[in-house]
């Protein structure tokens, strides 16, 4: 299985960076191909950094080439839609990786085009690999802690247009679509729905402090959920270089609460009516996840990136003839909450899911 790269920032780099330990500890049967970036020395690195055969001159020269048969897309939003286009017209197996379009108008169109032509594929929502937020999952069995009330998501982060991030089109709109909730809150609403099931109306208020037009750094929305309870979302882009990617998420229950105080390895903990704070560490999380987690015991040392589950998820099923997941689809339900966050933020409402 011969992969092709398209898009040579700091997210291809994470993802082959996972594949290439897959290989080298042969897990994956399959090679590093080709890469194409528009900037074509970034893609003469990336071939000589990962051992590729080939830097292609186009993305559709990569694309339509018959000596690759699967395609990570890990350019920068705005590129998706042409990008999925050649692809569909190719019949080859996709990776892309969130968000998949700039709104939902465009995901949904990138989806049915995929859906239409019978491909194989799966997005980038790589929070449902988290090792801390899986294990909070796997705690909300516990019936005792009776009805959901609410759930308090902070996610912030320095503005990636500076630092580790080593480009700046995250500040322009055309490119994006939007600022800090399409293009990494998108993540979280897609936890939320992982956790707790659909949304049946959103609120929220979005703000531009750093002055990039239409591309906001703070968003606070509050949605409902179809089962009860409700999420407040509070999602931001500063300037505090010190102070990368964080997410703190609190869960109260009639009876109990759940805090995740650090997206990979927690530590979480769990409150249950009067009895003392539970506290469970990396190593009780870790013993967890390769319980649930049956992969993890096979890959081992080979995880060498946070994106290593997912690409062995997605480049196993293919081996296997199974149906990657999550798809497509699964990522355009993320979109649909988005795109009602930014209408009741636009026009100062309420918005209800699901959208027409």
């Amino acid at each position: 299985m011969k992969i092709g790269f398209l898009g040579a920032g700091l997210i291809g780099t994470e993802h082959v960076t996972g594949i290439s330990g897959l290989i080298s500890a042969d897990l994956i049967e399959a090679e590093l191909f080709g890469v194409y970036d528009p900037n074509i020395g970034r893609a003469g690195e990336f071939k000589k950094k990962f051992g590729f055969k080939r830097v292609f001159s186009s993305a559709a020269e990569l694309i339509k080439s018959d000596d690759i048969q699967v395609v990570f897309i890990t350019a920068w939003t705005g590129a998706h839609r042409e990008l999925v286009d050649i692809v569909a017209q190719e019949a080859k197996p996709v990776f892309c990786e969130k968000p998949l379009g700039r709104n939902l108008a465009e995901a949904r169109s990138i989806s049915s085009t995929i859906e239409a032509a019978g491909i194989p594929n799966q997005i980038g929502l790589i929070l449902r690999t988290s090792p801390s937020f899986g294990f909070a999952r796997h705690l909300l069995q516990d019936t005792s802690l009776g009805r959901l009330m609410a759930v308090v998501f902070r996610d912030d982060q320095y503005f990636p247009i500076q630092g580790h991030y080593k480009s700046d089109w995250r500040k322009d709109h055309a490119t994006t679509g939007g600022g800090t909730f399409i293009e990494h809150s998108i993540h979280d609403v897609d936890l939320m729905r992982w956790m707790f099931g659909d949304f049946t109306q959103v609120r929220a208020i979005s703000r531009q402090f750093a002055g990039y037009d239409k591309v906001e750094d703070l968003t606070i929305a509050t949605a409902e959920f179809a089962r009860g309870g409700h999420v407040t979302f509070t999602s931001i882009w500063h300037n505090i270089l010190t102070r990368e990617s964080s997410r703190h998420l609190e869960i109260f229950f009639e009876n109990g609460r759940i805090v995740v105080e650090d997206e990979v390895f927690g530590p979480v903990s769990i409150e249950l009516g009067d009895k003392p704070v539970k506290i469970f560490d990396q190593s009780d999380i870790g013993r967890w996840y390769m319980d649930a987690s049956p992969e993890i015991m096979t890959i081992g040392p080979a995880v060498t990136a946070p994106t290593t589950l997912e690409d062995y998820r997605f480049l196993k099923a293919l081996l296997d003839g199974r149906k990657p997941e999550p798809d497509f689809k699964v990522g355009v339900a993320a979109h649909e909450v988005v795109e009602a966050v930014y209408r009741s933020a636009k026009e100062d409402r309420p918005v209800s899911l699901p959208l027409e």
